[in-house]
């Protein structure tokens, strides 16, 4: 039989007035999971507000994470600015390491030509200093030959200064007489200047003469050596003696000791033991 409308009108008033009804109604009516339905639904809501949550996190996260990819990002652009900074510095250090490298070895190269100028000045001022020694010795020879008797003339009278051609006549008639070779000859001539006068008990004298600027141990040798040849020449007393414009403390001593005459600015020290 089919409900009429004042039936159902009836029986809603009497779920009304009868909860108890409606859920027994609600089971025979509704399926297990439709019944479950209203407690999915809120444990899905419970879901979704636990996702919500997370979810809210997760963009805080991001938020951050964001700003600290956006810090690091500066960072990273601020060190690449230091690195090209740094690497347009230390290219200029490079180029300016290469022009001092450089100018070095130009200053390098100029010291060099300049120590080889110096050194061929050296050399040529050698050669300069050489010949004004000789110069100079050869003005002081010069000096001693001509005025041999104001130089000699406390000590001799008669003073004769004997040039290259004279002594040289004297040393060949030695040398026919057996006296000396033509070795001690030669050597003899190479003497610098020869003197000869009579001493104040009127025998004949001579002086041989060593002469340079500056007087030299090897002076005195040579000046004790020649005289004793030309003695044997001309078989008369000779003197050895050295002159020149300065005469050194050891040189001077070597005179004494070895029984030399010194003249030196114009005056005349006799050995030791001689009398002037």
């Amino acid at each position: 039989m089919v409900p009429t409308t004042l039936d159902f009108y009836d029986l809603v008033r009497a779920l009304t007035d009868h909860p108890e009804w409606r859920e027994q109604l609600r089971q025979l009516l509704l399926t297990e999971e439709i019944l479950h339905l209203p407690q999915i639904v809120r444990e899905l809501g419970e879901e979704v507000r636990s996702l919500a949550e997370a979810q809210k996190q997760t963009e805080a996260q991001v938020r951050a994470l964001a700003v600290q990819v956006e810090r690091l990002t500066e960072a990273q652009r601020q060190t690449e600015e230091q690195v090209k900074a740094l690497a347009s510095e230390v290219q200029r250090l490079i180029e300016a390491q290469r022009r001092t490298e450089q100018r070095v070895e130009e200053l390098a190269e100029a010291q060099r030509q300049l120590a080889e100028v110096q050194m061929h000045m050296e050399r040529r001022l050698q050669k300069v200093e050489v010949r004004l020694d000789r110069l100079w010795g050869h003005d002081v020879e010069r000096r001693y030959r001509e005025r041999a008797a104001a130089y000699f003339g406390r000590l001799l009278t008669d003073v004769e200064a004997l040039d290259t051609q004279a002594l040289a006549k004297l040393l060949d008639e030695a040398r026919k007489a057996g006296r000396i070779s033509l070795a001690e000859r030669q050597e003899i001539l190479w003497a610098d200047v020869v003197v000869r006068g009579e001493d104040e008990e009127g025998m004949e004298v001579a002086f041989l003469l060593e002469v340079s600027s500056v007087v030299a141990a090897a002076d005195v040798e040579r000046a004790k050596k020649r005289a004793e040849l030309l003695r044997k020449a001309l078989r008369i007393p000779v003197l050895p003696a050295v002159a020149g414009e300065e005469i050194p403390e050891d040189v001077s001593a070597l005179c004494q000791a070895q029984g030399v005459w010194q003249l030196c600015d114009g005056r005349v020290f006799p050995p030791a033991g001689v009398k002037d």
